[in-house]
């Protein structure tokens, strides 16, 4: 009985000690923390919390004859509705270590967006592109390629005019250059004798088929999905938000496609790296950001100094021209239209090479044949680089972001809200700052100031010419995030609800503080650039187009409000009905065409308010400030 007491009373003792290493360790948090923020930061008693609550899991998963001693405790300081992995502690966001939602949500570590980028340009660097005859010489061109190293996977599309490409990736770069050392030009004396990764297979080379037909690594790609391919995958879903899900992943980037797009930067670093050895042309824009949808265009910018590392003390200085910074614009400018002289001479695929130089931002575009892909190409834009990544990490804080912005930018094209051709009409970049800001309302997204306020030494970042892009980067990836408990129907919703009654004639929309603010001009839509707050990003839209935004709103609240409602009284009540959710959204887009051709006025206010007086009795009575008569 003796021995029993004293072998408990140990067991005690150990468990205090170890209670007190843990309070220890606590203690360091708030400590460390404190390091990373300003003066003006203070913790709140949800960050204390959701700090001792990974403590006492940490404690119990090492400690499993402890949890009757700490369990009481625990229930006391842990954080009430805390999200599935992740919470928002004032300033912070946190992850919450739990062994539960471990279980749960096994998923895969979140990858910074310079890791992405990093991982992106290794695989283009160690992959070449292929145009076949056929599908049918992959066997052929597989064993060829093997002879060389390892392939590690070949992804095969199909252009529009029927023509057969197959980007095959290795696994080293050095196999790569074995490939084009090997490579020859059809005809010498006919052609510019380039060499690039873009070749052509000759399959009468075999004559017998491969043995080992079954094991080759092929992904095939998908063409575009077309609307009436995305209705019939609209229709089989099983409600409203997973309609919102399968708009997004069919609508999406593939894989195949970001490692094209990488694949075209990579070989236009080729083209220079003999004058620029630490030449970096980088993707931005909706290639990057999560954002893109297949087949949009791809926005590139050369850096040419990116690995420059200054040594001082080098007794050896290059040989070069000077750099007149009063000039600089100038000498930019000039050195864009020799780069676009060099791409429409001298670089394979590459066709319809146009200079618009007097824009505000010079740019190159042109088409690549081999890919069917549009590009825009500039110096030096690092700005649009790091709103890239602003917006890449919103998408991946939480999940219902990307479908949500998806559905709203397919419901604005089909309603007119956006156009392609440059004019008065919103823009896709300023419609998804609308979006995410609401999000910033509904408390599911930080604000741009939250993120600056957790910077920490290594997420500084500031451009050449003085623009503070200082924001949090290294955040783990926010799966299932339960900060509210909207799905993405509420939020499609209330999105709709929330810019139909909008003041946009006195307030603006503020990404850094996540608040609107006083205007103070009269541009009919302020919305600030969360880079540069004094710029408005959507000073082109006019008072015409908020009203149709404001119009196009109230009617689409009033259809998923009703839907909603006839979906709840009957859930096999879709099942009956050819059009249901958001594909009523979809409908009736040839409206605006015939009225476009009748020259009649768009949507006024008269007809707002129709639209309000139809809904009365299913929506709630909400005052509408209008920006124009």
């Amino acid at each position: 009985m003796y021995k029993h007491f004293n072998k408990k009373r140990h067991f005690y003792h150990a468990c205090i000690i170890k209670f007190i290493k843990l309070f220890i360790i606590f203690v360091l948090y708030l400590r460390m923390f404190p390091a990373y923020t300003n003066k003006h930061m203070f913790f709140n008693v949800s960050l204390k919390m959701a700090l001792f609550s990974r403590g006492t899991n940490i404690f119990i998963s090492n400690n499993r004859h402890c949890l009757k001693l700490i369990s009481p405790i625990r229930k006391l300081v842990t954080c009430t509705n805390l999200p599935s992995q992740f919470t928002f502690c004032g300033y912070f966001i946190i992850r919450q270590y739990s062994s539960e939602t471990d279980n749960k949500h096994k998923s895969k570590e979140f990858l910074t967006f310079d890791n992405v980028i990093k991982r992106r340009r290794n695989q283009a660097k160690r992959s070449i592109l292929i145009q076949i005859r056929e599908d049918r010489c992959i066997p052929y061109l597989h064993k060829y390629c093997s002879s060389f190293g390892t392939v590690k996977h070949i992804y095969h599309y199909q252009l529009p005019d029927k023509t057969d490409h197959c980007l095959v990736e290795f696994t080293s770069e050095e196999t790569v250059n074995l490939v084009l050392k090997k490579a020859e030009h059809f005809n010498f004396n006919t052609v510019i004798p380039v060499k690039s990764a873009n070749l052509y297979f000759r399959k009468s080379t075999f004559n017998t088929i491969p043995s080992d037909n079954n094991k080759i690594p092929v992904t095939y790609g998908k063409q575009i999905v077309k609307m009436s391919q995305l209705l019939k995958q609209l229709k089989t879903a099983n409600s409203i938000s997973n309609q919102i899900e399968t708009c997004y992943s069919c609508l999406k980037l593939s894989d195949i496609e970001l490692r094209l797009r990488f694949h075209m930067s990579h070989e236009i670093e080729r083209c220079f790296i003999g004058l620029f050895p630490d030449i970096q042309v980088m993707p931005f824009g909706s290639t990057v950001n999560g954002f893109g949808k297949t087949g949009c265009d791809l926005d590139m910018f050369i850096n040419l100094d990116y690995l420059r590392n200054v040594n001082k003390e080098s007794p050896i200085i290059f040989e070069t021209k000077p750099l007149h910074l009063n000039k600089k614009y100038q000498q930019n400018t000039n050195f864009l239209e020799t780069v676009g002289d060099v791409l429409k001479t001298f670089c394979p695929g590459i066709m319809n090479v146009i200079k618009i130089m007097n824009a505000r931002v010079p740019i190159i575009k042109f088409n690549n044949e081999f890919t069917g892909i549009q590009c825009d190409l500039s110096h030096s834009n690092m700005s649009a680089v790091y709103m890239s990544e602003l917006l890449y990490l919103y998408g991946e804080i939480d999940d219902r972001v990307r479908p949500v912005v998806f559905t709203l930018r397919k419901w604005a094209q089909l309603k007119e809200i956006t156009c392609e051709s440059p004019g008065d009409h919103i823009t896709n970049f300023s419609l998804t700052l609308l979006i995410i800001f609401y999000f910033q309302h509904k408390k599911i997204l930080p604000t741009l100031e939250q993120l600056k306020s957790t910077a920490r030494r290594e997420d500084v970042r500031i451009t050449e010419t003085g623009i503070d892009c200082t924001f949090a980067r290294n955040l783990y990836k926010m799966k299932n995030f339960n900060s509210s408990s909207y799905d993405c129907c509420d939020l499609l919703m209330g999105f709709f609800e929330f810019y139909s009654s909008f003041n946009y004639t006195n307030y603006g929309i503020c990404l850094l503080k996540g608040k609107t603010q006083a205007k103070n001009n009269n541009s009919p839509l302020f919305i600030s650039n969360p880079m540069e707050p004094e710029l408005n990003v959507s000073r082109n839209v006019s008072y015409r187009q908020i009203d149709r935004i404001r119009y196009y709103c109230q009617e689409a609240l009033y259809t998923l409000e009703i839907e909603a409602k006839n979906l709840s009284k009957s859930s096999t009540m879709k099942n009956q009905i050819e059009d249901w959710g958001i594909l009523k959204l979809f409908q009736n887009t040839n409206v605006e065409k015939n009225v476009k051709k009748r020259n009649f006025a768009p949507p006024n206010v008269i007809n707002i308010m129709n639209i309000r007086n139809k809904s009365k009795n299913v929506l709630n009575d909400t005052k509408v400030h209008f920006g124009a008569n």
